[in-house]
């Protein structure tokens, strides 16, 4: 028998050993998506797959696609308030209560439905386990609404029960006045807006209110969302909005989609195409083929610059900021 099998045996034998210390929190956690919508059907198939490639013994709860919702509700609220039918995701808290409550496991993962997990979360798990956090969120820099609601994390118990309902309540209230989820969030929080500018992607925010612990963390860990910008590694839910979801998609509001394969895909740098064709590769990775297949390639696509397209797209955009300052302070 040679030194080397012998030395591979003994690495597998400390790794299963490891693996089987593993504290049973990583085995005994619920993942709860809001999926109701005709959209919702592309990204289930990555989401499933990314989850379970690193917690495969989780239990996903799509609610609105797997399990039903109350959809009277949805429709109602849908039919009845402008922000909804403008952005129908504001509504993912009614979805989100409900997973709560059925969530058998101590911890529970809330995530978007145009979500991807690309590595496990093991240490904010580890957080809630050994300290008194009972919420994490996600925060975001140069954003008068500096919390994003795409990924919580949570500890179920008592409190947190009572806080999704209220946050439920306070949500249906909120869009009536034409708010978002993110604006009732930050009113739970009970916290002034402050400015992260300044701080580093490694700072945490710990806010207590109402009895309920929260911990606030970059969205660049659980929250990823950019599309052009150079990829982050530690990067662990990348989310598939803006330019990512219009490609993935093939959003027709507005003309989206041809607007951007005919023109605006060659006013981006040939890094940023880089940077974007990386991040919907790796959605190609997790969805089944018969999706990924109907996605564009951005690098066949792109053939650079269109200068004076891009010089007149880039007038107009202007023209439009000064616009809209100038509107704005002849209110006042």
């Amino acid at each position: 028998m040679s030194k080397y099998y012998i030395y591979v045996k003994l690495l597998l034998k400390q790794l299963n050993k490891k693996l089987n210390n593993r504290p049973q929190i990583f085995d005994d956690i619920t993942i709860v998506v809001s999926a109701f919508g005709s959209e919702s059907e592309i990204f289930i198939s990555a989401l499933r797959n990314s989850i379970k490639n690193i917690y495969p013994n989780s239990k996903i709860l799509l609610i609105g696609y797997d399990i039903e919702t109350d959809n009277i509700k949805i429709n109602n609220l849908r039919k009845k308030i402008p922000l909804v039918k403008e952005s129908p995701g504001s509504l993912k808290i009614i979805c989100w209560n409900q997973g709560m409550k059925l969530a058998k496991s101590e911890y529970v993962l809330f995530m978007d439905v145009d979500t991807i997990l690309l590595k496990d979360i093991d240490k904010y798990f580890y957080k809630l386990n050994s300290s008194n956090i009972d919420i994490i969120f996600s925060w975001r820099k140069n954003e008068l609404q500096w919390v994003n609601t795409g990924v919580l994390i949570a500890k179920k118990n008592h409190k947190t029960l009572d806080l999704f309902n209220k946050y439920e309540l306070n949500m249906m209230k909120d869009i009536e006045n034409y708010h978002n989820d993110q604006y009732t969030f930050l009113n739970l929080l009970n916290i002034e807006n402050i400015n992260l500018n300044d701080k580093s992607i490694d700072y945490e925010i710990e806010i207590q209110t109402n009895g309920i612990n929260f911990l606030g963390v970059s969205g660049n860990y659980i929250n990823y969302h950019k599309s052009l910008e150079p990829w982050f590694d530690g990067a662990c839910i990348l989310h598939l909005k803006n330019i990512m979801g219009t490609i993935i998609l093939k959003n027709n509001k507005d003309n989206r989609y041809n607007k951007f394969i005919k023109n605006n895909i060659h006013c981006l740098s040939i890094t940023e195409a880089q940077n974007l064709s990386y991040r919907i590769d790796l959605f190609k990775k997790y969805t089944e083929d018969v999706y990924s297949e109907d996605i564009i390639d951005i690098m066949k696509v792109y053939k650079g610059k269109r200068f004076f397209y891009c010089f007149l797209r880039q007038f107009k955009n202007y023209i439009m900021k000064k616009y809209r300052y100038l509107s704005n302070n002849n209110k006042y």
